[in-house]
């Protein structure tokens, strides 16, 4: 038994509304999103898992061994939280490093922050701290849902 669809009536027209879309401005916007919420979430002494980021040191001043703990102290910084946010340097760097119509990539613009950011989450026994968790990917693809929605209505 033959069957006849009216698939092209329907999707065709979709395809062609999307093709409104600007695939490049949209990721832009999830990128960015995805970096304001990553150095919140760090604000808060967190990794992407949810871990308190913490100091493995027995000599401690809140989060951090006691060195560290009172170089912060010094320069006027929180202890009671581990932000990884002494300089800003770092923080600072991480940002979107490459764009384009299909991709959007996040990370350090320099190696020495990135090498940082690396020794800190070597230092957090590998647990991944500058990668957007579930809810930061969930908030991303509302932001790509909305702009969809807008264009089929």
């Amino acid at each position: 038994m033959p069957f006849t669809s009216n698939i092209d009536k329907t999707l065709i027209p979709i395809a062609i509304m999307l093709k409104q879309l600007n695939l490049e401005t949209e990721l832009n916007k999830i990128a960015s999103d995805s970096i304001s919420a990553i150095k919140n979430r760090l604000s808060r002494g967190l990794a992407h898992d949810g871990t308190v980021l913490d100091t493995k040191a027995r000599n401690r001043i809140g989060r951090y061994g006691k060195w560290h703990g009172e170089n912060r102290r010094y320069a006027g910084l929180k202890t009671n939280v581990r932000d990884l946010n002494f300089t800003g340097d770092m923080i600072g760097d991480f940002g979107i490093i490459k764009s384009d119509k299909s991709k959007v990539t996040i990370g350090f613009s320099t190696q020495r922050e990135a090498q940082k950011a690396l020794q800190n989450e070597e230092y957090m026994d590998g647990i991944e701290v500058f990668i957007p968790n579930d809810l930061e990917i969930i908030a991303g693809k509302k932001i790509l849902d909305s702009a969809i929605e807008k264009i089929l209505q």
